[in-house]
């Protein structure tokens, strides 16, 4: 577990947002034959299926809300904001992009035709450093306009307030006490007190998908 110290918090996250999917969802369907009978959520289906997602193991058809809940969370996972905003540290450094190099690695540093002016020749262009370390830079850095998890853009939940108020009120509580797991892991655990591992915290995961 040391050699991977984020898998504990993968692991509450993922309770709490598997909790929330499926408060959502009841709040919609409250039966399976609701969701059996939306047309829409099968057409849906259907096109996931177009685009071969059923390799996540969706379902070729909706017959109780539940299939649902599993295909939602792939959806509002915190994938993306743990390997992309921490990347620009790693990436920015031209030699860890050795799927840019202009040559085959050296085998080992004790080999003697590893000299400077051969690294010299291993770098892509500077050019191409540039390109790829601004690109990197726009991936890895936060938008003024970012929703993150548990927030929202606008204030405006319809006519009929009180349930949707009421389940972001519960994930918000989720949250807060995840978000205090992961902190107090930082503060005590062997390898975070050094590194605070903070990227699955959900103040730093962007609400891009809900």
């Amino acid at each position: 577990m040391l050699s991977w110290p984020w898998a504990e918090d993968t692991r509450d996250f993922h309770k709490v947002v598997i909790t929330h999917v499926t408060r959502y969802v009841d709040m919609f369907y409250t039966t399976d034959d609701i969701a059996a009978a939306d047309a829409e959520l099968q057409a849906w289906i259907k096109d996931c299926h177009s685009y071969h997602l059923n390799n996540q193991g969706l379902a070729s058809e909706l017959k109780s809300k539940s299939q649902k809940r599993p295909f939602s969370h792939f959806i509002h996972h915190s994938e993306h904001s743990s390997i992309n905003y921490p990347q620009y540290d790693y990436y920015s450094y031209p030699p860890s992009r050795s799927g840019k190099s202009q040559m085959s690695l050296p085998k080992a540093r004790s080999d003697p035709t590893v000299t400077e002016s051969t690294l010299a020749e291993f770098f892509p262009p500077i050019s191409e450093m540039e390109l790829a370390i601004n690109t990197v830079q726009i991936l890895a850095t936060y938008e003024a306009e970012d929703v993150f998890l548990g927030e929202r853009g606008n204030d405006y939940f319809g006519p009929d307030a009180d349930a949707p108020v009421g389940v972001l009120n519960h994930v918000q509580a989720d949250l807060a006490v995840y978000n205090e797991r992961v902190k107090q892991r930082n503060r005590t655990l062997p390898g975070r007190k050094e590194n605070p591992y903070e990227w699955l915290l959900s103040t730093n995961v962007v609400n891009t998908k809900v």
